[in-house]
This record gives C-alpha cells, sequence and structure tokens, in this order.
C-alpha cells in the first residue's frame, strides 16, 4: 500500500500572524499578571497557606511560556518568584504598537506600557518548530534598546 505523503507546510511570518501570537501571548499574561497581584494581596491579608494557589500560578505562567516563548528566552526567575506588580507589564496603550516585518522568519511589536512607568518595549518574534514565538524582550533606554526578561 503507497503512503501518502502531504507537503510540509512552514509558517511564513505576516502581520496577521505575528499581531495574533502578540495579542494572545499579552492577553494571557495581562490576565496572569492581574489575577495574581490580586491573590498575593489577599493572601498578605489572611494567614492561608497558598502553595495551591502558587503552584496554579506556577503552571499557567510555564504554559504560557511554553506557547509563546522560546526555550531560551523563558523568564525562569520569573517563573520561580512568581513576580508581579500593580501594573502589568503587558498592558498597553494599543495605539502605541507597532510592528514590523524584518524577514520572513523575523518581526518586532514595539509597544508602550499603560500604566505605571512609560517604559517602552519591543519583543522580537521568530518561527521556530512552525510557530510564531518571542525570541528576545527588550527595553528603551534613553535611544539605547537593552536585553530584559520576557
Amino acid at each position: 500500500m503507497a503512503q501518502i505523503l502531504k507537503p510540509k507546510i512552514e509558517t511564513i511570518i505576516s502581520e496577521e500572524v505575528v499581531e495574533r501570537s502578540f495579542r494572545d501571548f499579552s492577553t494571557a499574561m495581562c490576565n496572569w499578571e492581574l489575577w495574581l497581584y490580586e491573590h498575593k494581596r489577599a493572601m498578605r491579608d489572611v494567614e492561608n497557606d497558598s502553595s495551591d494557589a502558587d503552584e496554579r500560578a506556577y503552571a499557567e505562567l510555564l504554559a504560557i511560556f511554553s506557547a509563546h516563548v522560546t526555550r531560551k528566552d523563558r523568564n525562569y526567575d520569573r517563573l520561580e518568584n512568581l513576580v508581579c506588580s500593580v501594573h502589568p507589564d503587558y498592558e498597553f496603550e494599543h495605539n502605541s504598537v507597532k510592528l514590523e516585518i524584518s524577514s520572513q522568519k523575523k518581526a518586532t511589536v514595539i509597544y508602550k506600557k499603560k500604566h505605571g512607568l512609560a517604559q517602552t518595549y519591543r519583543l522580537t518574534f521568530s518561527i521556530v518548530d512552525n510557530a510564531c514565538k518571542i525570541q528576545k524582550c527588550e527595553f528603551q533606554d534613553d535611544d539605547k534598546w537593552r536585553t530584559t526578561y520576557i
């Protein structure tokens, strides 16, 4: 019996692919940060064991990173310490988002935080294992881009 071979379909960076990846990642991270901040605030006032919630937060963040960030660029410190602030890093001014495609495999998204420090970030997306994932995160310091953790 002859086998039918399917052609390998390779993902190419497009505005649609990058916008969807950025939207999915930033929404998931913003929701995670908001939930974790409220949880940590509530636990500060109560003498409860928060290990179940911490396990949930860890598992959810690892799932977000696994789906959207290349393995080498995951923020393992954030995973271990479950860090967040009152102003989520991925809550941004929608009109501040700028997308630039630099090749068939690479693109950048620049955005400005909505609240807190008015920091500007640049995320570099690339195609890894046929999926659009974040490869690098940088913040703008004066006129220079400095690498930071996701």
